[in-house]
């Protein structure tokens, strides 16, 4: 297996535990800030992932839903 697999494997792994620690934390039809996002390890790009997947809902600038 190559490095850059690797490192893409584990990186991988990173994300997925923070969002799994985001829903854990963040309740279904709750609002979280960026604020709170950044603490739990959510960057700004993850943040827009979580939305293009359905995980978040953009609200105002700097505040998301969790759908549900």
């Amino acid at each position: 297996m190559s490095r850059k697999v690797v490192i893409l494997s584990t990186m991988r792994k990173e994300s997925r535990g923070k969002l799994k620690k985001m829903l854990e934390v963040v309740r279904p039809g709750c609002l979280v800030d960026t604020p709170t996002l950044r603490r739990l390890g959510v960057t700004h790009g993850l943040a827009h992932k979580y939305i293009k997947n359905g995980w978040l809902e953009p609200v105002v600038r700097g505040l998301y839903r969790r759908p549900g």
